[in-house]
């Protein structure tokens, strides 16, 4: 169990949401993302209309992650994405129910997800910011996101 003599949920409410939003808007196009580019808009199945079974939408879930993980690839001599900023700033807006940019069709706990199960690996770009992945698996863990903390984790599919 973890425990910390910080509260992180009178924390989070020290820093603006907009501001929260601008932050992850603004890493994503410093790395020259195609989802800071707003090509995220037709990204997303809708995996609703797909749960006949838990397999087809364990599945279709999984899917999801993979395109958007497609749309956080940097692009080259751009310095990598800083997975601490980015994690830290999601992790806020999905405790609060905030999207992370007005108008996207992808939810903030999927990005968060997609941004931790892609953290952390190689991905043949020079990384200028250096993943900090111990403190970033705390903070998800005191947050109590166990979706965050297992894709943090990794494997095939993140530890769940």
């Amino acid at each position: 169990e973890v425990h910390s003599s910080v509260d992180f949920n009178n924390v989070q409410y020290d820093l603006p949401s907009e501001w929260l939003k601008e932050i992850v808007t603004g890493a994503f196009c410093n790395a020259g993302c195609d989802i800071g580019l707003g090509f995220d808009s037709s990204v997303l199945r809708k995996s609703e209309a797909f749960e006949s079974t838990r397999d087809e939408y364990n599945s279709c879930y999984r899917q999801d992650m993979l395109r958007i993980e497609n749309l956080l690839n940097p692009q080259e001599n751009s310095g990598g994405l800083d997975y601490d900023l980015l994690i830290a700033a999601l992790l806020i807006l999905v405790q609060r129910d905030e999207k992370w940019r007005d108008g996207t069709s992808i939810p903030t706990q999927i990005l968060l997800n997609a941004v931790c199960d892609k953290a952390g690996r190689k991905t043949g770009i020079d990384q200028k910011f250096i993943f900090d992945g111990a403190t970033m698996m705390r903070l998800c863990a005191l947050s109590e996101n166990y979706q965050a903390t297992a894709f943090l984790i990794g494997g095939k599919n993140g530890i769940i």
